[in-house]
């Protein structure tokens, strides 16, 4: 459980740093893909909405999931291996 728990806590700390680096690039890749205006406002009942803001976002998660899952999926069984070796190496038996 440890190792899944350390797994887990690696591909979110990582995915924020890269995500961190490339963010202009990427705000442009989503706005290219869902082809709206953001900041587009729309007035309902004499109050300001966004109506594009919640596809924006449902784009932006799930581009940055999709990314995430195919960026990380080939190094699960390297960090299995490492984890695995530094849980359960013989040095490490009395935790």
């Amino acid at each position: 459980m440890r190792r899944a728990a350390y797994f887990f806590v690696d591909l979110n700390l990582s995915s924020v740093f890269g995500i961190t680096l490339i963010f202009h690039w990427y705000i442009r890749l989503i706005h290219s893909i869902i082809s709206v205006d953001v900041n587009q406002v729309a007035m309902v009942d004499d109050v300001e909405t966004f109506p594009n803001t919640v596809a924006a976002i449902a784009a932006t998660n799930t581009v940055y999931y999709v990314c995430n899952t195919l960026l990380f999926l080939p190094l699960v069984t390297p960090m299995v291996r490492l984890l695995d070796y530094e849980f359960f190496s013989t040095s490490n038996q009395d935790i």
